[in-house]
């Protein structure tokens, strides 16, 4: 028999670039508030789960892309999590750059990046109840328009980067990039290729698909 309480599903929390799974630092606050809300809304530490990637050093995040061994190793977290649970289904939380990796945790498939190529596995979105993406660059950030920031900026790069497009050029030209609405689009016909196979895949990450975001 389970000794889990199979209720609720389980929560699985993915951070964003510089963050950790829980509070590192003044800056890298995780989701310790968010599990205290969580905690005071009838889960437990049972139905709770994250794990951090990367590491809190601010100047170190335009290094860091959807690379082999880490999303690998968040899609195996998240199997730990069904097996350890055996929960049937799984909900995701996800912020900023988690939200980008939390899809190809799901959607799994391939991955072309300076540290190898690899499959992640087949697709898990019949496995996940609801996702919620926070914020998520799903078609690049502004802030990496040009080619040339792909080679300065590894984060920027137009194959499993972040890439906007250069569609986007016009806003960081005109110092733009961080109004709302933008000048420009930032979701032209091509973007990044890690972006792109995850926009245009036809699986659904989910059952239920919610996306927040603020508008300043």
């Amino acid at each position: 028999m389970n000794k889990f309480d199979t209720s609720k599903d389980p929560v699985i929390f993915f951070h964003g670039n510089s963050d950790a799974a829980l509070t590192a630092n003044n800056f890298s606050t995780g989701w310790t508030s968010t599990v205290t809300y969580f905690l005071n809304q009838g889960y437990t530490l049972d139905h709770l789960y994250a794990t951090s990637w990367g590491n809190t050093n601010t100047t170190a995040a335009v290094e860091r892309d959807h690379d082999c061994v880490t999303v690998f190793r968040l899609r195996k977290f998240v199997e730990a999590v069904m097996d350890y649970t055996g929960a049937k289904q799984i909900n995701i939380i996800s912020h900023s750059m988690g939200v980008t990796l939390a899809r190809k945790v799901i959607l799994g498939g391939y991955i072309n990046a300076d540290d190898g190529s690899c499959n992640i596995g087949k697709p898990l979105g019949n496995k996940v109840r609801a996702i919620l993406g926070i914020a998520g660059a799903n078609f690049g950030l502004c802030a990496c328009v040009g080619h040339w920031l792909g080679v300065t900026w590894p984060t920027c790069n137009d194959d499993n980067g972040l890439w906007p497009g250069e569609t986007c050029y016009p806003n960081r030209m005109d110092g733009m990039c961080a109004t709302s609405p933008l000048p420009s689009p930032c979701n032209g016909l091509t973007y990044s290729k890690f972006l792109m196979d995850l926009n245009n895949s036809r699986f659904k990450p989910a059952q239920y698909i919610f996306s927040m975001w603020s508008m300043g």
